[in-house]
């Protein structure tokens, strides 16, 4: 029996409907194991667990994912709300084919440097509503597809100047309801297609509530 296979019988349960007409998860955990495999043949019939491109997991204890995550291989959009998680998971590294990805809702505490470093094709990172106080230098620099970041309703007080300089693409920031004190002016530098920024409800002094001070032009919608 593998430590996976505990994170893999929740896992499941909460993705069950989601995989077409399938019996129950048996209760006895090593019958978990030999149930996944069992449908893993059954759904290659249907090209198999890669074939699926959405999952929505939601409103469960689920606190970790299991490694045979990897065999969703073809996910493009995955959301995890309400869950668990501590942490962002290291096993999301294998699904490089992911665009969309919702962690909102759970009790994230920091995002370390190159914690989505695989995820190359992400266009969209949602990460409101969660306890997060860091954001570690290199937190994203290998998302240069990333268009829209979300990251409200936490508790961010200092973002290292260097955070989005290879963000090129993003066009969205939501930072509301944070605790950020100050903001370099050079921030934005290398954000040329950003739209929308959303600052409010933080700890921000007026001098740097003005599309001005990180030189934007007017067209940049700024919200404080």
């Amino acid at each position: 029996m593998t430590p996976s296979v505990y994170p893999l019988r929740a896992f499941i349960e909460a993705i069950r409907h989601q995989l077409g007409d399938l019996p129950p998860v048996p209760h006895a955990i090593d019958e978990v194991m030999t149930w996944f495999r069992n449908h893993q043949e059954r759904l290659s019939k249907r090209d198999g667990y890669d074939a699926i491109s959405t999952l929505h997991i939601s409103q469960t204890t689920l606190s970790t994912l299991p490694e045979e995550i990897a065999y969703f291989s073809g996910l493009s959009r995955l959301s995890i709300i309400g869950c668990n998680f501590t942490k962002v998971p290291s096993e999301l590294k294998n699904l490089v084919h992911l665009e969309v990805l919702y962690f909102q809702g759970n009790n994230i505490l920091e995002i370390p440097q190159g914690a989505f470093n695989t995820l190359t094709c992400l266009k969209e990172l949602h990460l409101p509503n969660n306890d997060i106080s860091v954001i570690e230098s290199g937190a994203f620099e290998e998302l240069t597809q990333l268009v829209q970041l979300a990251l409200g309703n936490n508790a961010i007080e200092v973002l290292p100047e260097d955070i989005f300089q290879k963000n090129s693409e993003l066009t969205t920031l939501m930072l509301q309801d944070n605790r950020i004190k100050t903001i370099s002016k050079e921030i934005f530098k290398n954000n040329p297609k950003l739209k929308y920024v959303s600052l409010y409800q933080n700890n921000l002094p007026p001098a740097c509530k003005k599309n001005s001070y990180y030189g934007l032009p007017d067209t940049v919608t700024m919200m404080f």
